[in-house]
C-alpha cells in the first residue's frame, strides 16, 4: 500500500513538474479566502458623473468612453470587421454518438487589409433535435486534440508543448490537476442536452507565444498602440460569428461563448465589443479578466505583464505598483456585457484566479444591469449559485481547470435562459 501511495504521490508531482512549462502551479496550490468581499472595492460605473446614472446616459455617453478606455489602457485597439467566406464544408460524421451528434468540419478565410487568416471550425451538432444554443469555444491545441477526433483537421499552428504528449502519464497528469475537461469539451454531453459545440484553435488568429505572435500584432498596430493577443482571439470570434449568422441551420440559435483562464478573458473582451453574443461564461478569467486590477488578491498585474507580454496592449504595464490609478476597471468590462447573461466560474484554491477580486467586480457591475430592469449579482456571500440572474457567480471545491461539476453549473446556466 505504502509503495501505491507513494507511486501516485511521484506521479502526481511528477504531473505537475510536467506542467510548469505552461502554467504556475500558484493556480492549484493557493486557498481563496473564505470571506466576505471587502466593500471599499466597490467602484462606481462612471465617478465623474453628476447624480443617478440614466439608461440613456450609460448607452449614449458612459459606455461608449468605457469601451475606448478599455482598448487604450488594457486590450488595444479592437480591429475593425473583415469579409469571411467558406473555404469548405465537410462532413466527418452524420449519426456520431450513436446516432445522437453530427459532426462537421468548416473552414473560413477573413480577409483583413492587414492579413488573411484561414480558421477551421469543427462542429458538433444535437442529430436527434433542434440547436437550443450554440457554445463557441475557442481551444489551445487543435481541433483533432479538442474534439479527440482525427479525422478533423490537425492544426498546424504553434501549439503548447502538452499539446503533443501521447496517451499516457502526460495526458494523465494534465486531467489529475486540471481537470477532465480543461482541453475537451464533453461534447456528446452537450449534444445531449441538446447544445452544438463550435471549437477552434484560436492558434489560427495569433499564437499564444510572444515572439511568434508578435509579427501579426505588429500588423494590427495603430500609431504605435498595439494590440494583445486577447484582443485578436475575441475579434476572430466575432469574425466566426459574422459566419454563424449566414448560415441557416445557425444563425437562429443563441451564441454562448465559454473560456477558461486566459480564453475567459477574451470571452469577456468579445461581448463587451459584439453585441450579439447572447451569454457568456467565463471561467477562472483573473488579472485582465473578470477580476479587478486593483484587487488585492490573485495575480499580481506585474507577473501577468512580465510573463505574457503579448497578452494584453504595453499601455497595461504602465500601471504595475499604481494599479489604484488605472483609469478603467474591469467591472467596466462586465457592465458592457449588461443585461446579456454571464456566468464568472472560480474555484476555492484558485486564488491566482481571484475568485474575491472577481466577486467584487460583479457587485460593482450590477448597477449595470439594474438600469436594464434585469437581476445582476443578488448576494453578500460567495455562495449560493443562482443561476437564473443575469450575472452569476459559480464557485466550487477544487483548483484552476474544468471538472464536470463546472459544466453541470454551465448547463444550470444556460437552461435557465434559454428554456424560461
Amino acid at each position: 500500500m505504502r509503495f501505491i501511495m507513494t507511486t501516485l504521490t511521484l506521479l502526481f508531482f511528477g504531473g505537475a513538474f510536467f506542467l510548469t512549462s505552461c502554467t504556475s502551479l500558484r493556480y492549484v496550490t493557493q486557498p481563496a479566502p473564505n470571506k466576505p468581499p471587502r466593500t471599499d472595492a466597490l467602484l462606481a460605473l462612471d465617478p465623474g458623473l453628476e447624480g443617478p446614472l440614466s439608461l440613456a446616459q450609460w448607452e449614449d455617453k458612459v459606455a461608449p468612453r468605457l469601451r475606448t478606455l478599455l482598448q487604450e489602457t488594457v486590450y488595444g485597439p479592437y480591429p475593425d470587421p473583415a469579409p469571411v467566406s467558406l473555404r469548405a464544408r465537410r462532413l466527418i460524421e452524420a449519426a456520431a454518438f450513436d446516432g445522437q451528434a453530427r459532426l462537421e468540419e468548416i473552414s473560413l478565410t477573413i480577409d483583413h487589409p492587414a492579413r488573411q487568416f484561414q480558421v477551421d471550425l469543427a462542429i458538433a451538432l444535437p442529430a436527434r433535435r433542434a440547436v437550443k444554443g450554440l457554445f463557441l469555444i475557442p481551444n489551445d491545441c487543435g481541433n483533432a486534440y479538442a474534439m479527440k477526433d482525427a479525422r478533423f483537421t490537425r492544426t498546424s499552428a504553434y501549439v503548447m508543448s502538452y499539446c503533443n504528449s501521447q496517451p499516457g502519464f502526460g495526458l494523465w497528469s494534465t486531467k489529475m490537476i486540471f481537470g477532465r475537461y480543461v482541453q475537451w469539451p464533453p461534447i456528446e454531453y452537450l449534444t445531449q442536452q441538446g447544445y452544438g459545440v463550435i471549437t477552434f484553435h484560436e492558434g489560427q488568429i495569433v499564437p499564444d507565444k510572444a515572439d511568434e505572435a508578435q509579427p501579426i500584432l505588429q500588423d494590427f498596430t495603430r500609431e504605435d498602440h498595439r494590440p494583445g493577443v486577447i484582443t485578436l482571439w475575441a475579434w476572430g470570434m466575432s469574425r466566426i460569428t459574422d459566419y454563424l449568422k449566414t448560415d441557416t441551420a445557425l444563425s437562429e440559435a443563441p451564441i454562448i461563448v465559454m473560456g477558461h483562464s486566459r480564453r475567459g478573458k477574451a470571452a469577456l473582451w468579445l461581448a463587451a465589443m459584439d453585441a450579439r453574443i447572447d451569454m457568456v461564461i467565463a471561467h477562472q478569467s483573473g488579472t485582465g479578466g473578470a477580476t479587478l486590477t486593483r484587487s488585492d488578491n490573485g495575480e499580481p498585474l506585474a507577473d501577468v505583464v512580465a510573463t505574457y507580454p503579448h497578452w494584453f496592449t504595453p499601455a497595461y504595464a504602465n500601471y504595475v505598483g499604481r494599479e489604484t490609478e488605472i483609469p478603467v476597471e474591469q467591472h467596466h468590462l462586465l457592465a458592457l456585457i449588461a443585461p446579456r447573461p454571464v456566468l464568472l466560474g472560480n474555484a476555492w484554491r484558485d486564488v491566482w484566479s481571484d475568485p474575491v477580486g472577481t466577486f467584487e467586480a460583479a457587485q460593482s457591475a450590477s448597477p449595470a444591469y439594474a438600469l436594464y430592469g434585469v437581476q445582476g449579482l443578488d448576494q453578500n456571500q460567495l455562495r449560493p449559485f443562482h443561476p437564473e440572474h443575469n450575472l452569476v457567480f459559480h464557485i466550487r471545491p477544487g483548483t484552476h481547470g474544468v471538472v464536470p461539476e463546472d459544466w453541470q453549473a454551465f448547463i444550470a446556466f444556460t437552461n435557465a435562459h434559454i428554456d424560461n
